[in-house]
């Protein structure tokens, strides 16, 4: 685009044409130099390479789309490993509370036995003891009598024979 060379085409037009048709052709004219303006082919090529890379893209994202997806695919079969541990700790979990439950219960039942025991161990030994005490008593009596027969016989025999 050369200004210069614009004025001196637009005179030559404006002299031959007239002013309105000079004017409306000079606005018709591109504002590049010929050499800078995409032909139909140019635009053309353009269009494939667009095309080609539209192309190329579309490979490219559906590649990623599908790594994308495998990896989704491991971290969902991570979860799915991680829900089976964590079922089977809840069994775990379970089965803990059940032996607990079971051993709270049984403990219980030997502390009722072992009360129940208690109870019977003492009876035991104080029916032992009372029977114990009433044998020795009887024999404390018995040998006390038998002490004071003894004592009054010798009293008697003495008096006889002091007499």
């Amino acid at each position: 685009m050369d200004p210069m060379r614009d004025a001196d085409l637009y005179r030559g037009l404006e002299e031959k044409l007239g002013t309105t048709v000079a004017t409306s052709l000079m606005e018709r004219l591109p504002p590049a130099p010929p050499d800078r303006l995409a032909t139909k082919d140019d635009v053309d090529v353009v269009a494939r390479d667009l095309a080609s890379f539209r192309t190329d893209v579309g490979q490219r994202f559906s590649s990623f789309r599908t790594e994308v997806d495998l990896r989704f695919d491991k971290v969902d079969q991570r979860f799915d490993k991680m829900d089976e541990r964590f079922a089977q700790a809840d069994q775990r979990f379970t089965g803990i509370e059940v032996a607990m439950a079971t051993l709270q219960g049984e403990m219980r039942m030997l502390g009722e036995q072992m009360g129940t025991m208690q109870v019977e161990l003492l009876a035991t030994v104080r029916g032992e003891l009372i029977t114990g005490l009433h044998v020795q008593s009887r024999q404390m009596v018995l040998a006390l009598i038998g002490s004071l027969v003894g004592l009054s016989g010798a009293a008697w025999l003495l008096s006889q024979l002091a007499g």
